[in-house]
């Protein structure tokens, strides 16, 4: 037998997506591509957020539910088609939701970009961005972490829609310890579908 479960991304995010999952597996993690940094470049990679729950909140109670963090600030922004985002660094460590479009993501020249893997994979050098179900992202390569940052444009002929949702201090501080790093470069596609 199969149910079909919301997931509720804390109050975080408005929208749901919805996944199938069997009654005799355990709860899922989320799988999301993070743009961190490391000796001051930055970096991809694949982290692994656990701790899903079953809600006890009205509304959403059995669904379940992952706790990202606290935050602030949330803002909305709509890009125009064909956007170039150029080289800048995050402006916060935060989450940001990309619900339509399309987004390429790349580091610029001597950024932390590794040999291809095995599997021919350079996605530590480029990554891309579908907006909707898998377009959520971390940005944590702020000015203090890294020199140049990466390169974000959008090359779709229609708008794309980004929610930006900023960590407080202490929300950042509990994504650091709960994640867990999966590899380099951003997460495959393989890893996201189930969400």
């Amino acid at each position: 037998m199969r149910l079909s479960t919301t997931y509720a991304l804390g109050s975080l995010l408005a929208g749901s997506v919805s996944a199938q999952i069997s009654t005799n597996v355990t709860t899922p993690s989320l799988n999301l591509t993070t743009i961190t940094a490391h000796d001051g470049r930055s970096a991809y990679e694949c982290w692994q957020i656990p701790g899903f729950v079953a809600s006890t909140t009205a509304g959403t109670t059995g669904a379940l539910n992952l706790f990202l963090g606290a935050t602030t600030n949330a803002s909305f922004t709509v890009l125009p088609p064909r956007f170039e985002g150029g080289v800048h660094t995050a402006p916060a460590p935060q989450l940001v939701y990309f619900t339509s479009g399309l987004i390429h993501l790349t580091l610029p020249e001597g950024g932390n970009r590794t040999e291809k893997r095995n599997d021919g994979d350079d996605s530590t050098a480029s990554v891309w961005i579908h907006g909707g179900k898998y377009g959520l992202i971390l940005a944590l390569d702020t000015p203090d972490v890294s020199d140049e940052g990466h390169i974000t444009t959008y090359p779709s002929a229609a708008d794309t829609v980004a929610i930006q949702i900023p960590f407080s201090q202490e929300g950042y501080a509990h994504l650091l310890i709960t994640k867990q790093v999966l590899y380099p470069g951003g997460c495959k596609e393989s890893q996201l579908i189930g969400l």
